[in-house]
């Protein structure tokens, strides 16, 4: 096995307020849809020839080894999300000898900004009650940040069309936004749905209230009101497990599976599932587990949040509605009352997998670093950004 430490490689770091958990000693799974996004560009980094290593806040300053090819760096830091600038400046500091440097999200680079760098813009988080003094200081951090790196990668174009509406006079910083929506391993996330037996409603989210479990554990209340006969299950972890399994037990009783499953479990869920649900009330980008889910052969119901409309096509892959218990409930009955019109839906979603694979989400990060790192990284056939520059 190589040295993870190599220093024949070329290093190449990625900075991220979260990566494994704050506190490590509570597990070493990459956290939520940004954590495994972060795990597959390292790994895309190393097959390359990189060194990786990544920088993330956490309890107590560590070093380790992770996985065999990356060493995870831990800063000791407060566990708020952003603004924090003795992080920001430690990890300036630790990433001066690296070739390139990927922020895991905008916001962490600021204010201290590597020009060989580049950003991945997940959505919009700010879309939601805040101050006005707040959402100031927002705009600010993300325009300095966008102003800094050398290209953005932006999960969705809710972004950039914000961005265009807030400073439409930057236009160099316009031209470096670059829509990449979000992917599936297609070797792991495959269809195989077995026919019959009781449509399967899946919620694979996080426990927070952000992502909407109030309105779909409503939603199967009234759907079962009315009469339709469907298994639930509800995947995931996060600080609010305990006020997940409150409302599970008070409206749908103790057959509903609340659990979380890892990344292979998950994979034999979607296809099993009839429906996937997405019904995200803010801070929202084009949500891996609607990726996964559509390359499962798995239709989404989602909400009009964030970026998930760019990869759900209202009755193509899915339905698209407002975040609220009665439009979902609507959707959903319409098509648990129509299997056809699934298993069109259905066929539909797999006609999407290569477009929405992990391979073409890999060219294409590689063709922006190209065009705007000079990387040496395979130049590929698929279609790099000929006016970039």
């Amino acid at each position: 096995m190589r040295q993870v430490a190599d220093p024949q490689r070329p290093k190449a770091v990625i900075q991220s307020t979260v990566f494994l958990p704050y506190d490590i000693s509570r597990g070493l799974h990459p956290v939520g849809g940004c954590g495994r996004y972060l795990r597959d560009l390292g790994r895309l980094f190393d097959e390359l020839g990189y060194r990786v290593v990544y920088l993330q806040k956490a309890k107590r300053d560590f070093v380790m080894e992770y996985d065999g090819w990356a060493e995870v760096r831990g800063v000791a830091s407060p566990a708020r999300a952003y603004g924090d600038l003795v992080f920001a400046r430690r990890c300036y500091d630790l990433t001066h000898d690296a070739q390139v440097v990927c922020y895991g999200n905008l916001e962490d680079c600021y204010p201290f900004v590597r020009r060989n760098s580049f950003a991945v813009q997940h959505g919009i988080w700010w879309d939601k009650p805040m101050p006005f003094w707040k959402r100031r200081i927002q705009d600010a951090r993300v325009r300095f940040a966008a102003s800094r790196v050398a290209f953005v990668v932006c999960v969705d174009t809710n972004f950039a069309n914000w961005y265009r509406t807030k400073w439409p006079s930057d236009k160099d910083v316009l031209r470096r936004l670059h829509y990449v929506p979000n992917y599936a391993d297609t070797e792991v996330f495959k269809p195989g749905r077995a026919e019959g037996g009781r449509p399967l409603l899946l919620f694979p989210r996080r426990f927070e209230p952000k992502r909407g479990y109030e309105v779909f554990i409503e939603m199967c209340y009234r759907l079962r009101a009315l009469g339709h006969d469907f298994d639930v299950a509800i995947l995931g972890s996060g600080p609010y497990e305990s006020e997940v399994r409150r409302l599970v037990s008070e409206k749908l009783g103790a057959s509903v599976r609340v659990e979380y499953a890892d990344f292979e479990s998950i994979a034999l869920y979607y296809r099993r599932a009839y429906l996937t649900f997405i019904p995200t009330l803010w801070s929202e980008g084009t949500s891996l587990s609607a990726v996964e889910a559509i390359c499962s052969g798995c239709p989404v119901v989602c909400s009009d949040v964030g970026g998930l409309a760019n990869v759900i096509i209202p009755g193509f892959t899915g339905e698209v509605c407002p975040p609220s218990v009665d439009a979902f409930v609507r959707c959903t009955s319409r098509l648990l009352s129509n299997p056809t019109l699934r298993e069109q839906m259905s066929r539909n979603c797999l006609s999407l997998r290569d477009a929405l694979g992990m391979h073409r989400w890999k060219e294409r990060i590689k063709d922006l670093m190209a065009v705007y790192l000079g990387q040496p990284v395979r130049r590929s056939d698929y279609s790099a950004v000929e006016s970039a520059r």
